[in-house]
């Protein structure tokens, strides 16, 4: 690839990640044929990227409709990722924060997904009570009471 090419590349990337940026909470963005509801600009685009272009969750399941647990579901780019990879998965989706989980809700439902369940709550090692830190955006964390 010559320097033009690359320079040009990199402008167009630049300029894309500009615009998302812009974007408020709540926008409507396409994103590999699904239409999503983005709490925040720039998860959105890091979110797509490792999901989707880098497949940070790839996995290779030994049958056709594997059952996946994810924890810390976020907005529901996951879970779009897993129903893509492997369409007759059931999947069950966490998400304890209250300011996220109706992305993640309406993500899901608008995609028409089939065996997803979600259920708002965190996921820790042991059963008990633990204080829930939320940004409101994907910063969130349990500690102890």
């Amino acid at each position: 690839m010559s320097a033009g090419t690359s320079n040009t590349i990199a402008k167009t990337i630049r300029r894309l990640r500009g615009k998302l940026r812009q974007r408020k909470p709540g926008s409507l963005l396409r994103c590999c044929g699904y239409s999503v509801r983005i709490n925040d600009a720039a998860n959105f685009h890091v979110l797509r990227k490792d999901i989707f272009m880098r497949h940070i969750y790839h996995f290779k399941a030994h049958r056709p409709e594997p059952l996946i647990l994810d924890c810390g579901s976020n907005i529901g780019m996951s879970i779009l990722y897993f129903k893509r990879a492997y369409p007759k998965s059931r999947v069950i989706g966490f998400e304890p924060d209250p300011s996220i989980f109706p992305y993640l809700k309406e993500n899901v439902e608008h995609a028409s997904l089939r065996d997803v369940k979600l259920i708002q709550a965190a996921v820790a090692a042991q059963d008990g009570s633990l204080r829930f830190y939320s940004d409101g955006k994907y910063g969130s964390c349990l500690a102890a009471t």
